[in-house]
């Protein structure tokens, strides 16, 4: 018989202690959309065999590489998963030297609670080993809104959440989280050395570089050793012409020294400010005699041996 999954959606993540190893007590829940794809590999024979002539089967078992994206309004509880990828937790996360082999990975569930009843996690889908790739944070009209990209160690599996597989002592009712939203109209920022400090439009990337994928499989069915080798950051912003920011563009634009901008988000009580040190790399300027009153740019985070390329400092 099959299921229809329709109603109250419910994500759920937990730490884990070790990577790979299931945590059934979640720690965070969020509304979205939770989207995977198993990520099965499969494997030439001759690969396997080392000959040059494959056999009749021309496939064996190969690799589980999963991936997943979540869709998310930004909200404070996001931090849970930020300083998982930054890899770092102190008060401001500030990108570190090196990857230190810190269990980063995630337990991510995806449950349909029973509606009307507490503490009930219903029927869904629960992976391991989730570890986070990237973060895409941007507008949606007044909304601001996230994308975050993984990979995981295992296929995800169909669970009864109902009975002793999801553990809601921390989470004590199961129905869509009510999350205080971050909106459009109350982000801040400092750009082009503070000439800029409303924006039409951003999107801002935070992505973490993995090994390749031999060394994270270790020639096994499932990755056993994922290691963060590099990130790429950076700011694309619109904004709109003023005579302050006009003078500035062009001498931070044309600048080859570093410059530091900022970008703050808030829902009311929590506030995320971001601090990138870095170029701006590409451009597009306001031309207010041809009418062209948008400008737009993109902005590379590059930290040095003296300035981190990316601190988050949450208040």
């Amino acid at each position: 018989m099959s299921k229809r999954y329709g109603h109250q959606s419910l994500i759920t993540i937990a730490p884990e202690a070790a990577y790979g190893t299931v945590i059934k007590q979640p720690t965070e829940k969020y509304s979205g959309m939770w989207n995977w794809d198993q990520g099965y590999q499969p494997v030439p024979t001759n690969f396997k065999t080392q000959t040059l002539e494959p056999k009749v089967c021309t496939q064996q078992a190969g690799r589980i590489a999963p991936t997943g994206t979540m869709t998310l309004d930004y909200v404070e509880e996001l931090d849970t998963i930020i300083k998982k990828l930054i890899m770092d937790a102190s008060t401001a996360h500030t990108i570190p030297t090196s990857d230190d082999g810190t269990v980063r990975s995630f337990t991510i569930c995806r449950a349909f609670p029973t509606p009307g009843v507490v503490n009930d996690g219903g029927d869904g889908f629960r992976g391991t080993g989730w570890l986070p790739t990237k973060l895409t944070v941007t507008r949606d009209g007044d909304k601001i809104v996230s994308t975050i990209d993984w990979i995981g160690q295992d296929g995800d599996e169909e669970v009864d959440f109902a009975g002793s597989e999801m553990v809601l002592s921390t989470i004590t009712n199961t129905s869509p989280p009510c999350h205080t939203l971050c909106f459009f109209h109350a982000l801040t920022c400092s750009l082009l050395d503070g000439g800029t400090t409303k924006l039409n439009n951003f999107t801002l990337t935070i992505e973490a570089l993995y090994n390749d994928e031999d060394s994270q499989f270790q020639n096994g069915q499932t990755r056993t050793n994922p290691r963060v080798i590099g990130f790429n950051i950076g700011l694309d912003a619109e904004f709109i012409y003023d005579t302050t920011n006009d003078a500035l563009a062009y001498d931070n634009i044309f600048s080859q020294t570093a410059k530091t901008v900022v970008l703050t988000i808030t829902d009311g009580t929590a506030v995320h400010a971001y601090t990138l040190y870095g170029q701006y790399v590409k451009w597009n300027l306001p031309d207010i005699d041809r009418g062209e009153y948008l400008g737009n740019f993109t902005f590379e985070a590059r930290g040095d041996g003296s300035n981190t390329a990316l601190s988050l400092a949450i208040s």
